[in-house]
């Protein structure tokens, strides 16, 4: 597991997430993992933990590994998974998924990119101003009572 302080009300957070994407409401989720609706419902909620047999027909359900429901991070199940979603794809779709795969890693390394000029940016401002309020500091010391 991940240093993350593992929580059930996020891994509940997770779980609601992902069934949304799929569109799913708790009823279904429960059908197609073979559990009780009123089960998804505090498993989506975090108030009680969940056994191991059940959170693996509810990652299976919901396409995901259980290590993403509990700790958010993706494992090689998870990379396997998304390779056989991939695998049913045509190649234009394909060719469209990859498109979108790579604008989406290009885009983010931009972000991280701005984010860290940025940061640069401002830890320079702030030293430039602290060294002008010192400078001034020094000034004002320096002016002794006959000068005034």
């Amino acid at each position: 597991m991940s240093s993350k302080e593992f929580s059930l009300e996020i891994m509940g957070q997770r779980i609601t997430r992902r069934r949304r994407i799929l569109q799913l409401t708790q009823e279904q989720l429960a059908e197609k993992a073979d559990l009780s609706p009123q089960f998804v419902s505090y498993a989506e909620s975090g108030k009680r933990a969940i056994r191991p047999e059940k959170l693996l027909k509810l990652s299976t359900a919901l396409g995901v590994s259980a290590d993403y429901l509990l700790t958010g991070e993706t494992s090689q199940k998870d990379g396997a998974l998304l390779s056989e979603k991939l695998g049913k794809l045509s190649a234009p779709q394909f060719k469209a998924v990859e498109s979108i795969i790579d604008e989406y890693i290009a885009l983010n390394q931009r972000m991280r990119t701005d984010t860290k000029g940025a940061k640069e940016g401002k830890e320079k401002a702030e030293k430039t101003s602290s060294a002008r309020k010192r400078k001034k500091k020094r000034g004002a010391s320096d002016v002794s009572p006959k000068d005034a």
